[in-house]
């Protein structure tokens, strides 16, 4: 799949007007790391709390037809590849400084773009960008709860980030 849509020069899962959630997150670290090191950094151990929720979260929505995630797996740092699986994305691309994964079924598609720019050459500047299109009400309402809570999941996955890199 190409990718076409950009706002502030992120990649999104749709045009702009059809975006139901947009959340876009910075933190600087003082780490030469790939975009797929830091998604995989951020997602080994996660939280007790985002466990629990993905296991919620899969018991409800299998009712509605949709595919059960199971959450983050640990991973080797291998190399990936587009068309490859993340945990339940979609590797749609992926350089050194840029990583954009998807998951998408009848009810809603996810991007989550991650992104790596340098600041000097001892600071970059991470961004996580994720956006979502809603494609029935199941959708709507599945991103209610979701909405509230993601923001305070990516800052508590990079916050990972800070704490644990030189």
């Amino acid at each position: 799949m190409t990718i076409k849509f950009k706002k502030d020069e992120q990649l999104i899962i749709c045009s702009e007007e059809d975006i139901y959630y947009y959340h876009n997150y910075q933190i600087k670290i003082n780490a030469k790391l790939s975009a797929y090191q830091v998604y995989c950094h951020m997602t080994s151990n996660p939280p007790w709390g985002l466990s629990l929720a993905f296991k919620i979260r899969d018991k409800i929505s299998t009712i509605f037809g949709v595919k059960q995630i199971d959450g983050f797996k640990n991973k080797t740092e291998s190399q990936v590849q587009v068309n490859d699986h993340l945990d339940f994305f979609l590797v749609e691309h992926i350089t050194d400084s840029e990583l954009a994964l998807t998951s998408r079924d009848v009810h809603l598609s996810v991007m989550v773009f991650i992104k790596i720019s340098e600041i000097s050459s001892r600071l970059n500047l991470l961004s996580i960008t994720t956006s979502v299109k809603i494609h029935n009400g199941f959708g709507k309402a599945y991103m209610l709860p979701v909405g509230l809570v993601h923001g305070i999941i990516v800052k508590a996955l990079l916050k990972k980030m800070h704490v644990s890199l030189p």
